[in-house]
């Protein structure tokens, strides 16, 4: 639903639109494949590639996957607020994170991109699990450009004091994770674990305790027999 609300805003304007390539960006699509016929027009693009009937334009706008920024715009309860901030044209994703929730970190350096000596560094990337070291010079974001949805769990490190801390990732910028950290080094780990897994887990549990209870029955039962 949300990956459709940021597409039907997009299609009123033509892939290669300035606000558009900049939601491509966002989402880290690097290139975009399109036939001859559809040639794009912004002078921005740059053909990296092309076949009889395909071209391959590198999207300058492409953003890291995963990035800090030191500052935030909240709005709740609002998708309509929400896609407009993010389709204005003076919105810059590498300095604000559009949230939906949570409260607003005072970085104290608010609407600075990522600093000079703060760092990104994936240590594992799957389907379920994202392993991110992060060093922030000040407080700020971890923005992760992957979809989130429920199910996503966040576990945060500090490195620093040893402190653990769990939650639910943040909804950044409509679709994607993020995670409010202070300064200092972290490891941030997303996994997913919907619910189901939990329902599936407690059966498992279930089934394994009930077997446990049987099988003494069962003996217990034998060593009475024996003993009669």
């Amino acid at each position: 639903k949300r990956y459709a609300d940021l597409m039907n805003r997009a299609s009123y304007e033509a892939i290669d639109s300035p606000r558009n390539l900049k939601l491509l960006g966002m989402a880290n699509l690097k290139f975009i494949l399109m036939p001859k016929a559809g040639k794009l027009k912004n002078p921005a693009l740059v053909p990296v590639y092309e076949t009889a009937d395909t071209t391959v334009w590198q999207n300058p706008k492409c953003l890291p996957r995963s990035y800090i920024v030191h500052g935030a715009k909240i709005i709740t309860d609002d998708k309509d607020k929400v896609l407009d901030a993010l389709f204005d044209e003076h919105f810059d994703p590498l300095r604000t994170v559009i949230l939906e929730s949570g409260d607003s970190i005072n970085t104290g350096i608010q609407g600075m991109p990522q600093q000079p000596g703060e760092k990104v560094e994936f240590l594992k990337y799957s389907n379920n699990e994202v392993v991110i070291a992060a060093a922030l010079k000040n407080d700020g974001y971890l923005v992760l450009s992957d979809s989130n949805y429920p199910g996503w769990k966040v576990e945060v490190l500090n490195l620093n004091t040893g402190e653990r801390k769990y939650a639910e990732p943040l909804y950044a910028n409509h679709l994607f994770r993020a995670v409010g950290l202070k300064s200092g080094k972290y490891s941030v780990r997303f996994i997913f674990q919907p619910q189901s897994f939990y329902r599936g887990l407690k059966i498992t549990i279930l089934t394994i305790i009930i077997a446990a209870l049987g099988l003494i029955w069962l003996r217990l039962k034998s060593s009475l027999k024996k003993q009669s």
